[in-house]
């Protein structure tokens, strides 16, 4: 028969709450510099409040592109699903 201890339960679910806390912060870094502005999310340390750029920064990405490519964010994301597919 299995024994259930409370002290073992708790710390248990301790661990898993703490464990999933530090594998959800990088995502929730990247969905708030996400909100940032380029001079916001160039600072340092950066911040962790979100701000409000989020609809400015999706259409730069749409329309101008990533980084110094010039490459639309819907091409790139095709050329993903082309791969992903083929592979």
């Amino acid at each position: 028969m299995i024994e259930q201890h409370r002290k073992l339960t708790i710390l248990s679910h301790l661990v898993l709450w703490l464990s999933g806390l530090v594998i959800l912060f990088p995502l929730y870094v990247v969905v708030v510099t996400a909100t940032l502005s380029d001079q916001q999310a160039a600072q340092m340390p950066l911040p962790l409040l979100p701000s409000g750029h989020f609809i400015e920064n999706i259409h730069q990405l749409l329309v101008q592109g990533v980084g110094g490519q010039n490459l639309p964010l819907y091409h790139l994301l095709f050329n993903s699903l082309l791969m992903a597919l083929g592979i």
